[in-house]
């Protein structure tokens, strides 16, 4: 049975060097400082270094556990960052233009820093890749003037799905 991998389209939000460059600097920082300390923990609740006894041994142990994650998350945060670069460098280089149609438009929850979303359904279509539909949240501020019928420029890498949107064009009020 060959195995593959289907693609699935995922909306990218173009990253920029240098918020890539302060992603990496936080996550390395988190991941080295939280990985010294991880280590350090685990020296302390192995060993009994400096009269770490008892309860104080779990503490070390939980202080450990505690560490590595923070470590975990500072390894995610650079992998993640890198990766939606790499996205954005492939889609910079390898897109073609494509137009995105708007089939739905409803609320969604807002995001974790409070800013207002909609969910739009819409069918992507260009050269050199099959028409696909995607259901994404995008920020009000952005979309919230696109309703049902609305064309909106994409940019779409046939490769990988991923693609970006634009905002709707302000109605031209010279021809009104």
């Amino acid at each position: 049975m060959p195995a593959f991998r289907v693609r699935e389209p995922v909306l990218l939000d173009p990253k920029g060097p240098v918020i890539t460059l302060i992603a990496c600097v936080v996550g390395g920082i988190l991941m080295l400082g939280a990985g010294a300390a991880a280590v350090f923990c685990t020296v302390l609740a192995t060993t009994g270094i400096g009269g770490t006894r008892g309860g104080w041994t779990w503490a070390a142990v939980g202080l450990a556990l505690v560490s590595a994650f923070v470590a975990y998350v500072g390894l995610s945060t650079v992998v993640s960052a890198r990766d939606e670069r790499h996205a954005t460098i492939r889609l910079a280089a390898h897109g073609v233009e494509a137009t995105a149609l708007v089939l739905t438009v409803s609320s969604a929850p807002p995001t974790n820093d409070h800013y207002s979303q909609v969910r739009l359904l819409m069918r992507i279509s260009g050269p050199g890749f099959a028409s696909f539909e995607s259901s994404n949240e995008v920020p009000r501020y952005r979309f919230g003037s696109a309703a049902q019928g609305t064309v909106l420029p994409a940019r779409v890498d046939p490769a990988t799905l991923a693609f970006t949107l634009e905002r709707p064009s302000a109605p031209d009020v010279a021809s009104a």
